[in-house]
C-alpha cells in the first residue's frame, strides 16, 4: 500500500467527536430499526443513481471513470485512531 503521496484523492472530515458522535464497533450488528434506515438509504442513493444512468444513457462508469472502481473504493476504508 502506497502512502499519501500516491493517493488519486484524499478526503478530509471534521472530527466530530467533540459533538457527541464515536466509532461504534461494527462487529457488533445493527438493531432492526438502523438494519431498516440503512436499507432505506441505499434504496435511494441505488435509485437515483439508476435514474440519472438511465437518463443518461450509459453506465456512470463511462462518464465518471472515478465512480465505480470497487477495489480501490474498499481499500480506502481504513479506519485511523
Amino acid at each position: 500500500m502506497g502512502g499519501i503521496g500516491e493517493a488519486e484523492s484524499v478526503l478530509v472530515l471534521q472530527d466530530i467527536r467533540p459533538s457527541g458522535y464515536a466509532m461504534r464497533d461494527c462487529t457488533a450488528g445493527l438493531t432492526i430499526e438502523e438494519t431498516q434506515a440503512a436499507l432505506r438509504e441505499i434504496a435511494v442513493f441505488h435509485a437515483v443513481s439508476w435514474a440519472l444512468q438511465e437518463s443518461l444513457g450509459i453506465h456512470l462508469y463511462e462518464k465518471w471513470d472515478f465512480s465505480y472502481r470497487p477495489r480501490k473504493a474498499a481499500s480506502a476504508y481504513k479506519v485511523k485512531s
